[in-house]
């Protein structure tokens, strides 16, 4: 589960959506730095922009894209999640890049664990992180009905 950075926290506040959205609102992001470390990652690695928001890629869609990249909105904790994916992050540049967006990965939270392995492994096909995610919550599920 990502969570907002709350010892940088500014203004927008947030509150607990359903189990695979973690929050709606972004307390605290940095526009600047983020835009120019988004440029740079995907300057680094030969990313475009339809490698984000094609059709085929299946990260984000292409307005919620135009509106990260223009600066007008932040990404949201399920964007932010799929662009660590998207830009091919290793996990100091996840790491990075969840700071500037106001948020971070937690420690011993299981989806969060995954995502981690992933990144690990370079798994970055969405549809791959998305399996590996699902299989982790079945066998969380099959473990508590166990007892």
């Amino acid at each position: 589960m990502l969570v907002n950075d709350s010892e940088n926290s500014m203004s927008r506040s947030t509150e607990m959506k359903g189990e695979n959205d973690i929050f709606d609102g972004i307390s605290f992001w940095n526009k600047k730095e983020l835009l120019a470390y988004i440029s740079a990652l995907m300057s680094r690695k030969g990313l475009t922009a339809s490698d984000i928001d094609g059709k085929n890629a299946g990260y984000v869609e292409k307005g919620t894209w135009y509106q990260i990249q223009s600066g007008k909105n932040p990404p949201n904790p399920k964007t932010a999640r799929r662009l660590v994916f998207a830009l091919h992050c290793t996990i100091d540049e996840a790491d990075e890049f969840l700071s500037l967006c106001g948020m971070k990965f937690v420690d011993g939270n299981e989806i969060d664990t995954c995502l981690k392995t992933c990144i690990q492994n370079e798994i970055y096909k969405w549809s791959e992180v998305q399996n590996n995610i699902h299989k982790v919550l079945s066998e969380s599920a099959t473990k508590s009905n166990s007892f």
